[in-house]
């Protein structure tokens, strides 16, 4: 049995990646369960967290990589770091 070194393959088979990017409306401070929901091509995410020193993007980072099934380093934050509306870069591996 092979083991795969190189990141990029599986076993012989090239991965692709797919980048979505996609706009999420965050909000901190829910008391209720966190959540995403997608509304009108719109993500809306609630995270417990507080906008606090980052926190709440932290937040919505992990609940958007559990969401997607990615890990958190794959999904990155590339607008509105301090605006309710943000743009995330997701990243997924697909074998095709």
């Amino acid at each position: 049995m092979a083991l795969c070194i190189n990141p990029t393959f599986a076993c012989g088979v090239p991965k692709v990646t797919k980048n979505l990017r996609i706009t999420c409306q965050i909000k901190p401070g829910v008391k209720h369960d966190e959540s995403v929901k997608l509304v009108c091509g719109l993500y809306i995410v609630n995270v417990k967290a507080q906008p606090i020193d980052g926190k709440a993007n932290d937040a919505a980072q992990q609940l958007l990589a559990h969401h997607f099934d990615v890990a958190p380093s794959l999904v990155v934050l590339v607008r509105g770091h301090t605006s309710k509306y943000k743009v995330f870069d997701v990243t997924m591996a697909t074998n095709e």
